[in-house]
């Protein structure tokens, strides 16, 4: 498997041509000048370049969803399905958001026991007399 560095002109075309089709191969290997059926073989023998391409194309566009997320701050309501896919690509590239659960662990833990009120002479009142009233 080639490299993304290792590749010619029209396999890098190929490549290229991938990402401004949205991964159409038969149509990429067209643009290459590379035949219908090769475009197959291509894909697989160039498919260590291709998630290459891949992982900067990602890396280039994590600005923009670094950026998405910090204007939607400021947005009265801001779209959750633009955010959850800014927060994805952030992750797939590396930026991976702090667990903030984790960082308390040191935290002394403690039982707490919440006791309900003392109501027991109310409830058998109540009980006493629903009983009695029949």
């Amino acid at each position: 498997m080639k490299e993304l560095a290792d590749l010619d002109e029209q396999e890098n075309t190929f490549v290229k041509a991938l990402f401004e089709n949205g991964g159409n191969i038969a149509q990429a290997a067209e643009t290459a000048k590379y035949s219908f059926n090769y475009g197959y073989r291509l894909r697989d023998r160039l498919a260590k370049a291709i998630t290459q391409a891949a992982q900067e194309y990602l890396a280039m566009n994590s600005v923009k969803a670094a950026a998405k997320i910090v204007n939607s701050m400021d947005a009265e309501m801001p779209n959750p399905i633009h955010l959850q896919a800014a927060n994805s690509l952030l992750d797939r590239v590396g930026i991976i958001k702090r667990d903030f659960a984790e960082e308390n662990r040191n935290v002394i833990k403690a039982n707490i026991f919440i006791l309900p009120e003392k109501r027991t002479q109310e409830i058998v009142d109540t009980v006493y007399t629903a009983i009695t009233d029949k």
